[in-house]
């Protein structure tokens, strides 16, 4: 029951800490000639969505191994023996979601700098 409540509150934590997945003005569909860019998400968020896929898919692997050890009541060293075969996945999705993180703030620090540039040229017009 324990491990019930534990698992259930780390995906309560995991859901309860994603950023900006509430807000719905930009998934809100236009009301006439609905296309499908019109209900594309921005870059922004692609990225986004692509790190909490990647914690999910880690969230669920950890919640699959407690299951496992709570149905075959596996000892001490075969859990360590199934997290050591999990190890490789858990490296890879961690490597994802560190280049996913690195893409989304290059791509907020190049928008920065466009909007500097663009601010500066007008500036210089004037």
């Amino acid at each position: 029951m324990k491990r019930h409540k534990f698992a259930l509150m780390l995906l309560l934590i995991f859901f309860s800490a994603a950023p900006g997945f509430a807000q719905t003005d930009n998934l809100s569909p236009p009301q006439s000639n609905v296309t499908f860019e019109d209900w594309k998400l921005p870059e922004e968020y692609e990225q986004e969505l692509l790190i909490w896929f990647a914690m999910l898919a880690f969230a669920l692997l950890f919640a699959v191994g407690l299951y496992l050890a709570q149905q075959h009541q596996l000892s001490p060293e075969a859990a360590a023996q199934l997290l050591q075969q999990l190890q490789p996945e858990r490296e890879r999705l961690e490597r994802d979601v560190a280049q996913a993180e690195r893409r989304v703030s290059q791509e907020q620090q190049l928008k920065e700098l466009n909007r500097l540039c663009n601010r500066l040229s007008s500036n210089s017009v004037r």
